[in-house]
C-alpha cells in the first residue's frame, strides 16, 4: 500500500501553531534563572527515567545524551542574551519618554522591522528584538549610548570591557564571555563540530591549542560551571545597570522636576531589576 501523500510545506507551517504560552515576568533577571535552570530540569529528568538499564546500551545513551547537553549548553548561552536584550528595552523603555537627543542612533530601525514591532508598543521594542545581541563590542557600544548623560558624553563603563575599558574588575568576566559567545555561534552555525577556522579561533582566544574537526563534548559538570558563570555575570550585569538608570533617571528628574513622581518611579524601577532602587531620593521596594 502506497504512503499517503504529506504536503510537508503545510506541517512545516504547522509547527507555528503548535505554540505554548511562555511564562512571563516583567523581572528579567528572574526569569533568566528560570530558564538556565529549565535545562537542567530536563537533562535530570532524562538521566533518572532513560539511563541505562539492563534494556538499552550505555554507549548509545551516552552518545544521545552528549547531544542534549550540546543543545542544553546553546540554550544557556542564548537564555544569556536574552536577558541583555530584555535589559535594554527596559532601559530605553525607561529613558526615552524623558530625553531628546541621539542616544538612540546606532539602533537601525528600517520600515519593514517598524511595521513587524508595531504592535509591541514600545520604543524598546521596536528597537531592540530584531537584533541580536551576540558579542561583547556590540553590547558595551548600545548600552554605553542608552545609559549615557542627557546631552553629554556616554557612559563610562562598559558592561563587559576589553583591556583598554573599564571597569578593570569585569575584564576577566568579558574575556570568558567572549569564548562562550564564540561557543554559541559554533553550535549554532556549525553544530558544534569545530572547523579549522573555530579552532584556530579558540585557540587564540584561549591561549591553548583547541583541536579541528572535532566535536563539542560538555559534560553536566561543564554546564553546570557555565550556569553558575552566567547567573553571576547576570546578578553583576543587572545590578550595574539598575544603579546606573536610577542615577540616570535620578539626573533627569533634577533637571526637570515635572516630569515624573520619585516615588513612583522607584517603585517601578526596583520591581523591574528585583533590587530595591533610589531615584531622586526615593528609595523603592521590590
Amino acid at each position: 500500500m502506497a504512503r499517503p501523500k504529506v504536503d510537508l510545506h503545510l506541517k512545516i507551517v504547522d509547527i507555528l501553531a503548535d505554540s505554548k504560552p511562555v511564562a512571563t515576568s516583567n523581572t528579567p533577571i528572574k526569569v533568566l534563572h528560570e530558564r538556565l535552570n529549565s535545562c537542567f530540569l530536563m537533562l535530570n529528568y532524562i538521566d533518572q527515567h532513560i539511563r541505562p538499564v539492563k534494556s538499552n546500551y550505555k554507549g548509545v545513551f551516552d552518545s544521545h545524551a552528549t547531544l542534549l547537553r550540546r543543545m542544553a549548553l546553546g540554550h544557556l548561552i542564548e537564555a544569556f542574551e536574552l536577558f541583555i536584550k530584555e535589559l535594554a528595552i527596559h532601559c530605553i523603555d525607561l529613558i526615552s519618554p524623558y530625553v531628546f537627543d541621539d542616544r538612540f542612533k546606532s539602533f537601525k530601525l528600517t520600515g519593514d522591522t517598524l511595521t513587524l514591532n508595531f504592535e509591541s508598543k514600545t520604543v524598546g521594542k521596536a528597537l531592540c528584538q530584531s537584533d541580536t545581541w551576540i558579542n561583547n563590542k556590540g553590547i558595551n557600544e548600545r548600552f554605553r549610548s542608552i545609559l549615557g548623560t542627557h546631552f553629554g558624553l556616554p557612559w563610562k563603563e562598559s558592561l563587559f570591557p576589553d583591556e583598554s575599558q573599564t571597569p578593570v574588575a569585569e575584564q576577566p568576566r568579558a574575556k570568558t564571555l567572549s569564548i562562550l559567545w564564540q561557543i554559541r555561534h559554533n553550535i549554532t552555525h556549525n553544530t558544534g563540530v569545530l572547523t579549522e577556522a573555530d579552532a584556530r579561533r579558540f585557540t587564540l582566544m584561549t591561549k591553548s591549542t583547541v583541536e579541528p574537526r572535532r566535536i563539542l563534548s560538555p559534560t553536566l559538570q561543564q554546564l553546570k560551571h557555565v550556569q553558575r558563570f552566567l547567573h553571576e555575570a547576570a546578578e553583576s550585569t543587572n545590578s550595574r545597570v539598575a544603579q546606573r538608570l536610577a542615577d540616570l533617571l535620578s539626573q533627569l528628574y533634577l533637571d526637570d522636576n515635572s516630569l515624573f513622581v520619585p516615588q513612583d518611579q522607584a517603585n517601578y524601577v526596583s520591581s523591574i531589576f528585583g533590587i530595591p532602587l533610589t531615584v531622586s531620593n526615593a528609595i523603592g521596594t521590590v
